[in-house]
């Protein structure tokens, strides 16, 4: 595999496709119903992007340019199983009709994780894929990223390759959704007055807003170096992530006291982030286990 460090301008294309498109759908008064916007993605061939000809084969748009839009589609903070679709179906000989949404099962010490057990339809496994069945225990702490925990698995693991690929995904997304949330720091502190001056005119401010900035450089740099070196991952994933939390909570204390209220967003924004440090941590773990198996 070639290393690349830019995107391919097709990836460019679809990654402004597919934000325009989950910010339209998440946003505004015409914001749509969860359901319409899977049926818009589904429609338009979005959840077909990786499929290449081969099982873990890049497809027309790279491994690198699915993060660049993974990491657009997590600056929406959309709860619907996309980036586990792409994983999932990177890694199937045989695919589901296009639309279909698929998550994956990440063990985690007693219990395995689902992500998106209410919207997938199915559950990639070693086998191929087996219907979302059973009974489970969601963790909503992150509408954006929902958990559900169950006892048993419905069938052999995934590929390790799908775990990692997924993880990469998420950890892209984390990335975006931290983003996010630095803008919307970097906005306050341009609008927000405090001795007659805007807060971000103030040195500790300015300089705290210049490092957050600097950590996101660094956590996009390190999925960069994660789609051409997976195997980076296993330390490097949790390190970005760790970041991201970070950035996120000093956004928070940009805000001020109204950061810490319900009515203030960034909140989405660090479940989403440590929700998936969670997720991202136990596929890795499941993936190494399934190498060295």
């Amino acid at each position: 595999m070639s290393t690349r460090y830019l995107p391919s301008p097709l990836g460019l294309e679809v990654t402004d496709a597919v934000h325009q498109m989950a910010v339209e759908g998440t946003a505004g008064e015409e914001r749509w119903s969860p359901a319409k916007l899977w049926a818009e993605l589904a429609a338009g061939g979005w959840t077909e992007l990786a499929d290449g000809d081969t099982p873990g084969a890049d497809a027309d748009v790279t491994l690198l340019d699915l993060c660049v839009m993974a990491e657009a589609w997590g600056r929406a903070l959309v709860g619907l199983p996309l980036l586990s679709t792409l994983a999932a179906r990177r890694w199937l000989a045989e695919r589901p009709p296009a639309g279909t949404a698929i998550t994956l099962v990440v063990p985690e010490w007693d219990r395995f994780l689902l992500p998106y057990p209410a919207q997938a339809a199915l559950v990639l496994t070693g086998d191929g894929t087996a219907s979302v069945a059973g009974e489970s225990t969601v963790d909503d702490h992150a509408p954006s990223l929902p958990l559900g925990r169950a006892g048993t698995a419905p069938g052999p693991l995934a590929p390790a390759g799908a775990l990692r690929d997924y993880a990469l995904l998420a950890t892209a997304e984390a990335v975006g959704a931290t983003d996010r949330a630095l803008q919307d720091a970097v906005e306050y502190a341009k609008t927000r007055v405090q001795f007659g001056r805007p807060i971000g005119s103030f040195q500790a401010v300015k300089h705290t807003l210049a490092d957050m900035h600097r950590d996101v450089e660094l956590a996009r740099s390190g999925v960069t170096w994660f789609s051409n070196d997976p195997a980076a991952m296993t330390g490097g994933a949790p390190y970005v992530l760790q970041l991201c939390a970070s950035v996120v909570e000093r956004a928070i204390q940009v805000y001020g006291g109204i950061g810490y209220t319900w009515e203030c967003d960034l909140h989405w924004s660090l479940r989403h982030v440590t929700q998936a440090h969670r997720l991202v941590v136990a596929a890795l773990t499941a993936s190494a286990a399934e190498v060295t198996a």
